[in-house]
């Protein structure tokens, strides 16, 4: 019963806050970036590029860090989309907001179809495990995987709240936030940054 308890449920029970806590802070971190109370990780391709990356690892059977190899690319492919929406909607040294999401839709729906493409090349046990993975679960958790995943969610866990007060002044416009003091720029690349990583080793 030890051994169950500590070796098996401990592990994927706290896998589970992890990825759950993970998910809810940065979505609410986003919400304060795009003045949004629908926005969610998605917008900025972090989920679909973790996907990509994921569902590509195992398509094409990748096993270059053994039984991590899945994880470990969906989490660059994660923060690597990040990178390009971000930059490509950053003009003249700023980044609109505007611009973000639709450089978002844009990177998201060219994900989609890669994995579309990654799905009709597959064989059949391939796509067996990606249909398994897109659904998701812990069953797999173990304390390597708790203890690879809790320092990017604690990044979240510390850094997010610190900006709680500059993203409440968000809401009222970018302008009005300025002349209050934040630095609107440096905010939102920095929550952008955080959650990129964050999500991007949730959805690992």
């Amino acid at each position: 019963e030890s051994a169950v308890l500590w070796a098996i449920r401990m592990p994927r029970v706290l896998q589970t806050a992890l990825v759950g806590g993970s998910l809810a802070i940065a979505g609410a971190a986003l919400q304060g970036v795009f003045r949004n109370p629908l926005a969610d990780p998605g917008v900025i391709g972090v989920s679909a590029g973790a996907s990509l990356g994921a569902i590509a690892s195992i398509g094409f059977g990748m096993t270059i860090f053994g039984r991590f190899t899945t994880p470990v690319i969906a989490f660059v492919a994660g923060v690597v989309t990040t990178f390009i929406v971000f930059s490509l909607s950053r003009h003249n040294g700023r980044t609109e907001v505007v611009t973000l999401i639709l450089t978002g839709v844009a990177i998201n729906a060219i994900a989609g179809a890669l994995v579309g493409l990654v799905i009709t090349i597959a064989d059949d046990a391939a796509l067996r495990s990606i249909s398994f993975w897109s659904l998701g679960s812990v069953a797999g958790a173990s304390w390597k995987s708790v203890g690879a995943m809790a320092p990017f969610a604690f990044l979240g866990f510390i850094l997010l709240p610190k900006w709680g007060g500059a993203l409440n002044l968000f809401v009222l416009g970018e302008r009005d936030a300025r002349h209050l003091g934040v630095d609107t720029e440096r905010i939102r690349v920095g929550v952008l940054l955080v959650t990129a990583a964050v999500v991007g080793c949730a959805v690992a």
